[in-house]
């Protein structure tokens, strides 16, 4: 049995730690050079890059990358979420995947939650 697919979204994809994630473009306020002192539960980020998130009353906070591989419209066909029973088990802000053509997956994660979770750093 399928869990039902979220509707057609923007994606912003990136690369962290030689994973590939996805999360909703309209979450990411721009692309900025890096705070030193930013940090992510996805993991450190190589370059001098971050995606700027808007955190609601928390204002701006930062998401380390390794690379941007860019934008993308997600179709329905292609969204899954996490089955029930894993959700309790993952990563709070992890909400499912993507299935690319190359038998490969795109985590999505709720880039919001992810800076709730970590430390305040500048934007």
């Amino acid at each position: 049995m399928r869990s039902e697919s979220p509707p057609e979204l923007d994606l912003v994809v990136f690369e962290v730690g030689g994973l590939r994630f996805g999360a909703d473009a309209a979450r990411v306020v721009r692309v900025a050079p890096r705070d030193p002192k930013a940090s992510s539960r996805l993991g450190p980020g190589s370059s001098r890059r971050a995606l700027v998130v808007d955190a609601g009353g928390d204002g701006e906070r930062q998401v380390p990358i390794d690379r941007l591989v860019g934008f993308i419209r997600a179709g329905p066909d292609r969204l899954r979420r996490l089955p029930e029973f894993v959700r309790g088990l993952a990563e709070p802000a992890l909400l499912g995947f993507r299935l690319e053509e190359r038998d490969e997956i795109v985590l999505l994660v709720d880039l919001e939650a992810l800076v709730k979770q970590q430390p305040s750093a500048a934007p």
